[in-house]
């Protein structure tokens, strides 16, 4: 009666489940992964953010001032400069940030304070 059915029931259910794992095993070995960059590229590309584009700045800022930086997302950077409070800078702009726009900015800064206070200065001038 209802014991057989159940037995019979879990028998199904494991012999489906074994075949999953079976076909799985045959969809992984058929799979292939793709390498899309090299390791060495990979390595190069944490170390180094591209010159054209507001990465530059936010992966300099990071690489210069780790400890100070609180939160980095693509469109801001929000930096703890021990002041009250802390600091967003925005980054809407995809083409501002720049090497050519920041590289003497960042070399010139000492600090994170000291970048923050050129920044605000930069932005008056506009």
């Amino acid at each position: 009666g209802g014991k057989r059915i159940g037995i019979i029931l879990v028998l199904s259910l494991w012999k489906t489940f074994l075949l999953m794992k079976m076909m799985n095993r045959i969809l992984e070995k058929k799979i292939k992964q793709e390498i899309l960059v090299s390791e060495e590229e990979s390595n190069f590309a944490v170390k180094n953010p591209p010159e054209d584009t507001r990465a530059y700045f936010r992966g300099k800022c990071l690489e210069k001032w780790p400890e100070n930086i609180v939160s980095a997302n693509w469109d801001s950077l929000v930096f703890d400069s021990g002041e009250e409070n802390l600091q967003r800078v925005p980054m809407l702009e995809p083409s501002r940030g720049t090497r050519e726009q920041t590289e003497n900015l960042l070399n010139s800064s000492n600090s994170v304070s000291d970048l923050l206070e050129r920044l605000e200065d930069n932005k008056r001038d506009d």
